[in-house]
């Protein structure tokens, strides 16, 4: 087995000098939970890391103008704690404090669970829900922020994340998040629905929807389909049938003849009462 080589800057100059530096088959690690699971027993031969757990610039929660700024290595336990989180991000909130376990939700990071790119990411489907972009950089320091349902359709090697935004949810969204596992905690979802509706204040009737899926098929997915299909919409208990038809529709194009499929199709009914009951 190749000698691992880690790189672990402490600040933003040291990250960009490294990464700069790096060959291409670099991983970056941000909290690794789920990468040190990997390394167990692995004879790959990518044995070069830079640990970004420890730059204190890309760990932040803010608030600027109309958006909610997270830095890529906030921990999903300062997210559960952070108030902007309760008041402007709502189902990503509610998604940080069922990630996993306590312990590991000390040592997880939003940038680390995007990069993953695993279909059961429970803060990635909260994430699309509310439309969040993420800041990349590539090699040559070049900055842009990329859609995050973008991002997961062919996430870039060269990629640097370093944080996420997304605009901040007002008086008149409903949001809400909600899995199935086969444990309460510390299990892998075996499917996820985030919503988020803008209501309008003189009708009553939804004026924006984003709804998004994890669990179904190889990435979370925002279900633009079910999105559009929404608008207009009287916000009123006819919606949990509305919203669960659509649902059952794009889970049965999105995993068809999978075995999983007749299950699926009876949880999300499950899944949209307690979105819709938050």
């Amino acid at each position: 087995m190749k000698q691992r080589q880690i790189a672990s800057p402490s600040s933003w100059g040291e990250l960009l000098h490294y990464f700069q530096e790096a060959e291409p088959q670099t991983k970056i690690l941000a909290g690794g939970t789920d990468f040190s699971v990997s390394l167990r027993g692995s004879t790959s031969v990518t044995m070069q890391f830079i640990d970004i757990t420890h730059v204190k610039e890309l760990c932040f929660i803010r608030e600027e103008g109309e958006y909610l700024y997270i830095g890529a290595t906030t921990t999903f336990t300062k997210l559960e704690q952070h108030p902007l989180m309760r008041q402007y991000g709502g189902c990503l909130y509610q998604a940080a404090g069922r990630i996993g376990s306590k312990q590991i939700r000390n040592m997880a990071t939003i940038g680390g669970n995007i990069a993953n790119g695993a279909p059961a990411a429970d803060s990635v489907v909260a994430l699309l829900a509310l439309r969040a972009e993420a800041s990349a950089y590539n090699h040559n320091l070049e900055h842009r922020w990329i859609p995050l349902s973008d991002l997961l359709k062919n996430f870039p090697t060269d990629c640097l994340l370093t944080a996420i935004r997304f605009p901040k949810l007002h008086s008149n969204a409903c949001s809400g998040f909600a899995k199935v596992g086969t444990r309460s905690s510390v299990t892998i979802s075996q499917l996820i629905l985030s919503c988020v509706f803008q209501i309008g204040s003189q009708n009553n009737r939804i004026e924006k929807a984003a709804v998004a899926l994890g669990a179904v098929g190889p990435h979370a997915f925002l279900d633009e389909e079910t999105s559009e299909r929404l608008i207009g919409e009287l916000w009123d208990q006819a919606i949990v049938n509305t919203l669960t038809t659509c649902l059952q529709e794009t889970i049965a194009s999105a995993i068809p003849g999978r075995a999983s499929l007749s299950y699926k199709r009876i949880a999300i009914c499950g899944l949209v009462e307690d979105v819709l009951s938050m």
